[in-house]
């Protein structure tokens, strides 16, 4: 670990989403996982479109980006994922704002991501620096979408993290691992979520 690089608290989280964020790309490092209690998920492309919904005093506003964190114009029919962000929004906009709304979640980006035409949950902000875990994502959302496909949750010794780097069975089209208990780590002064992509 790097003298710019340090374990974040949960302390001091920020509560204001001031727009469309971009989703942070994963870590490549897997000694800052070292044995923690982690998630393994199947590889997912860091790419797809995301939804910022705030619920204040009965009104709701709802925004699409991609993750790149670029607004989606949604009449710009030269933009490949105008169709796309229009058609979710039709699709599953009112169900995500329903359960949104159920959960107490007032303010979150949900960022899917698409292969096939098929939506998979993969995220959810919830501030700047604070996003819910894949657990959390799985037993709330799971029923109403796809969500990212969890093949072990485990703590990561050396001899895990060996047959993960040999893509050895269900690792063989890499992984992305993310602790059991949300957690960011600061670079450069900046929080950036403790992701780590083996491929």
């Amino acid at each position: 670990m790097s003298n710019n690089t340090q374990i974040a608290t949960p302390s001091g989280i920020s509560k204001i989403i001031p727009a469309i964020l971009s989703h942070p790309e994963p870590l490549i490092d897997t000694t800052l996982i070292a044995g923690m209690l982690c998630y393994v998920i199947r590889y997912y492309q860091n790419v797809g479109i995301s939804c910022l919904i705030t619920h204040n005093n009965g009104e709701v506003m709802v925004s699409v980006g991609d993750w790149s964190g670029r607004t989606i114009d949604l009449i710009d029919t030269k933009d490949p994922l105008s169709l796309i962000a229009t058609n979710f929004l039709q699709k599953h906009a009112k169900r995500l704002i329903s359960i949104s709304n159920a959960a107490g979640v007032k303010q979150a980006i949900y960022y899917f991501t698409f292969d096939a035409d098929i939506l998979t949950l993969v995220d959810i902000r919830l501030s700047l620096n604070k996003f819910l875990g894949p657990g959390m994502i799985r037993d709330v959302f799971g029923k109403v979408f796809d969500t990212q496909q969890i093949l072990k949750v485990d703590s990561m010794t050396d001899q895990l993290l060996d047959q993960i780097k040999n893509k050895s069975g269900n690792y063989s089209n890499g992984v992305i691992i993310k602790p059991s208990r949300f957690r960011s780590i600061i670079i450069k002064d900046k929080p950036i979520p403790l992701y780590v992509e083996i491929q």
